[in-house]
C-alpha cells in the first residue's frame, strides 16, 4: 500500500492537553479526518495567519460549536499548538504563543 502522507504530525504538550479537554465525538473526529488532511497538505486546507501570528495557520471544522486548529509547518512537519472552540480562539492563541 501506498503512503500518501507527506507531513509527519506533532503535538505540543499544550496541544495534547486540548485534545485530552475534547469531548470524546470532537477527539474522534480530529483523529480519524481532520489530522489525516493536515498530514496530507496543511497548507491548502488552512488559512494563513497575518499580523502578530504571521508564520501560523488556522484550520476550521465543526458547527456549533466550531473549533479551530492553530499549527505552523517546519520542514516536513506541522506542528499542532493549540486545538480549541472558535469563541476567544484568536486572543488565547496570542496568549499562549506571544
Amino acid at each position: 500500500m501506498v503512503n500518501f502522507e507527506q507531513y509527519k504530525l506533532k503535538l505540543t504538550s499544550a496541544s495534547q492537553k486540548d485534545v485530552d479537554k475534547l469531548p470524546t465525538n470532537v477527539k474522534i473526529e480530529i483523529l480519524t479526518r481532520h489530522f489525516s488532511k493536515l498530514k496530507l497538505n496543511p497548507r491548502e486546507y488552512s488559512e494563513r495567519l497575518h499580523g502578530e501570528l504571521k508564520g501560523f495557520y488556522s484550520y476550521h471544522f465543526g458547527h456549533h460549536p466550531e473549533y479551530r486548529i492553530l499549527f505552523t509547518v517546519i520542514s516536513n512537519e506541522v506542528v499542532i499548538l493549540m486545538i480549541a472552540k472558535r469563541e476567544n480562539f484568536y486572543k488565547d492563541a496570542y496568549r499562549r504563543l506571544l
